[in-house]
């Protein structure tokens, strides 16, 4: 303000002095232009330095008392303190008697009531950016606040005729009327479409949660259906487990009877085999004493058996008993026993590969009385040949094998007969165990395939009872809430319409608590009735 010479305002309200001290520079500032000790003598030198061309160019001598009245001079110039109080109280007259120049050096402007038409616009002015359904909403809504503000006067006389007290509307309660309708309206808006929001999430979960019941009874009937289709399998595989169980049970049954029947036969065969056994082993030291025999004969014995030109009796006995053993019945002499060694190799190949168990009953029959005299032994017939004593021996034991061989052979017949027995019965156990392990093995899967049914089934049925917990569940809260949802709705509808209505209730709240305080209850009661009046009218 002095230095670059721009006017300023210093405003100060009633409302902002809080501490009376404040005034007591005001009061300086008014009366000389200068609050002393505001500045040390250094920094007002300072000041006063920087104003040194200001004041040469205005002819101001350059001494400290010219350059301080210069600064004055400048201060009062370009500074204008405003200051605003109420007439309301005793402050402002308290004040100017403890303050004078508050009085003496200001011009007091005393604004009065302002007319209709200055209120009207007033309002226009600041209601104008409200959100408002339409532009005639604003024009009335400020004639509605001139028309509150004006009939508070009359009430205001009538309260003091009655309580002896003072209560003053000024143009300020005005403005404070308009500046809480502004922000009593825009939170009501704000309250109403938190509610509304609120209710419509709540009707939106209402919503949802009928859409995933019908969704869940929709879910209950594929899953009983899944139940039914799953019981009905395993009612299936039960039976077929039963019938095949039963098959299984059949056939090991019958596999036990084949067992047993094999385990006799082999016991048969092998009582049988044992007993043939024990007889066989009496004939067999004789086939190996005739294989020894056998083993002693040479070529060169032969040979010379065969080239005695007369041999003796006993020799020729021998030599008959072979041709008889070999099949010869009618010629028997020497003749056919030199041809019959007329090969000696051929001869002992023959004599080797006798088949003693085949021999005839009626060879045998031959063969004993030849065999029986008492020279038909090797110590006897050594000394005639040695190879008609190792022949005679071969006979000999041959005959006794033969013999002991016949009474064997039934046994040994019933132990091959027995043995076939054994094996038919092995294979038809076997054939019968083979059943027995594919039924098993069928019936493993059948029951396992049960198990995999059941588990199923009852995994199934787990889902549908926890499905059905949660339809109950959930059914139960939506019909609990089917009120609510009835008034929600209705509520929403409500607070939709009270976005409308809300703009005079709002009007009626803030113009009750901008004016009514100071009243007595008695005035307050007629003030609302007389603006509900006013509201029904217009």
């Amino acid at each position: 303000a002095v230095r670059p010479g721009t006017p300023h305002a210093f405003l100060l309200t009633d409302q902002q002095i809080v501490d009376e001290g404040f005034l007591v520079f005001i009061n300086d500032l008014l009366a000389s232009g200068n609050i002393p000790e505001l500045f040390t003598r250094e920094e007002l030198d300072t000041v006063l330095s920087s104003l040194r061309k200001q004041a040469k160019a205005a002819n101001v001598a350059d001494t400290r008392e010219g350059l301080t009245q210069f600064f004055t001079d400048k201060l009062r110039r370009n500074l204008h303190v405003i200051l605003c109080h109420s007439p309301v109280g005793e402050a402002l007259r308290v004040r100017a008697r403890k303050f004078p120049a508050i009085v003496s050096g200001t011009v007091m402007d005393q604004f009065h009531s302002w007319p209709r038409d200055a209120l009207v616009h007033v309002a226009l002015r600041f209601i104008r950016d409200l959100d408002l359904p339409s532009a005639e909403l604003h024009s009335a809504l400020a004639e509605h606040m001139a028309s509150v503000h004006l009939s508070v006067d009359p009430a205001n006389q009538r309260f003091y005729e009655v309580e002896r007290r003072h209560n003053y509307t000024t143009p300020k309660s005005f403005l404070e009327l308009i500046d809480f309708y502004k922000s009593f309206l825009v939170g009501k808006r704000l309250d109403i479409d938190k509610n509304i929001e609120r209710l419509r999430r709540g009707l939106g979960t209402l919503e949802e949660t009928r859409v995933k019941v019908e969704g869940l009874r929709e879910d209950l009937r594929e899953k009983m259906v899944k139940v039914d289709e799953q019981k009905a399998a395993v009612d299936l595989l039960i039976e077929q487990v039963a019938k095949a169980s039963a098959v299984a049970e059949e056939e090991s049954r019958i596999a036990n009877d084949e067992n047993e029947r094999a385990n006799e036969a082999a016991e048969e065969a092998s009582s049988i085999q044992k007993k043939a056994d024990e007889e066989l082993s009496e004939a067999l030291p004789a086939m190996e004493r005739a294989r020894e025999a056998v083993k002693c004969l040479t070529k060169p014995a032969i040979q010379e058996l065969k080239a005695l030109g007369k041999p003796p009796a006993e020799c020729m006995e021998v030599t008959k008993a072979v041709l008889i053993m070999r099949g010869e019945l009618k010629n028997t002499d020497w003749k056919a026993s030199q041809k019959m060694m007329n090969d000696p190799g051929k001869f002992l190949d023959q004599v080797r590969a006798f088949d003693a168990e085949n021999m005839t009953q009626e060879t045998v029959a031959l063969i004993e009385p030849i065999i029986s005299q008492p020279f038909f032994n090797f110590e006897v017939m050594k000394g005639k040949s040695l190879a008609a004593a190792y022949l005679a021996n071969w006979v000999v034991n041959i005959v006794a094998y033969n013999n002991i061989y016949r009474k064997v052979k039934p046994l040994m017949d019933a132990f091959a007969q027995a043995t076939e027995s054994r094996q038919k019965a092995e294979a038809a156990l076997a054939v019968v165990q083979e059943r027995v392990k594919e039924l098993n093995e069928r019936l493993a899967k059948l029951n396992a395939k049960m198990q995999d049914a059941d588990e199923e089934k009852g995994r199934v049925l787990a889902e549908a009872e926890e499905c059905q917990l949660k339809l109950d569940l959930a059914e139960r809260l939506v019909n609990g809430l089917a009120d609510e949802n009835t008034r929600w709705t209705a509520s929403v509808d409500q607070l939709e319409n009270s976005k409308v209505t809300v703009i005079g209730d709002a009007m009626l709240a803030s113009a009750f608590v901008s004016y009514v305080g100071a009243f007595t209850s008695p005035f307050r009661v007629s003030l609302i009735e007389v603006q509900l009046q006013r509201n029904k009218t217009s």
